[in-house]
């Protein structure tokens, strides 16, 4: 059974919130002003996780994300904001760790990046039946990718070379960029 919510705020994770029967549900892939139909895929004493079945109005700030993973990989959040909306987003959150956690009010200058893609330097890559790609969010179902918008070219070319071989008894591939060198970890398999 599916319900409509609108979406009126975003949680630490970046997950919308919305409300059903008076319930407050956390909703991944959302933004503010969202009004969308929800599946509830669990249920606790003063919450529920749900998923979008429909998206019936997005809010104001809605962009349409690069990437075409990004609605089922669990890789990243936040890519139907702005950079500038998700940097206010960001700044928000930690005001409001340090409000609640330290009871403190704090400002702070925000050093802005100016790339909106290709800025993580590491990525954690899982291979299932030598299948190489991303876990979907919240589960171990892979989704095969054949490049990351976050990372950088070098280890997305590293990733499609990665291709060319037998991956069956690998478990998961660690890729980092440290100073133009390329550092490549190899979990196997210990079965």
């Amino acid at each position: 059974m599916t319900k409509i919510t609108d979406i009126e705020r975003l949680n630490h994770n970046g997950e919308g919130i919305g409300k059903i029967d008076g319930i407050t549900v956390f909703i991944p892939k959302t933004i503010v002003g969202d009004k969308v139909e929800v599946e509830i895929e669990e249920e606790y004493v003063n919450y529920k996780r749900g998923k979008v079945k429909k998206y019936l109005k997005r809010g104001n700030d809605w962009i349409k994300p690069e990437c075409k993973y990004y609605y089922e990989c669990g890789g990243c959040n936040l890519s139907e904001l702005d950079y500038q909306n998700q940097i206010k987003y960001k700044e928000e959150r930690i005001k409001n760790i340090f409000k609640r956690y330290l009871g403190k009010d704090i400002s702070f200058d925000i050093i802005y990046n100016d790339k909106r893609y290709n800025y993580r330097n590491k990525i954690t890559l899982h291979v299932i039946d030598g299948k190489l790609g991303l876990f979907e969010k919240k589960t171990n179902n892979l989704i095969e990718i054949d490049k990351c918008l976050l990372i950088s070219d070098k280890l997305n070319n590293i990733i499609n070379k990665l291709r060319n071989y037998d991956l069956t008894k690998v478990k998961r591939i660690i890729l980092r960029e440290s100073r133009n060198e390329i550092m490549l970890d190899i979990i196997g398999d210990t079965n």
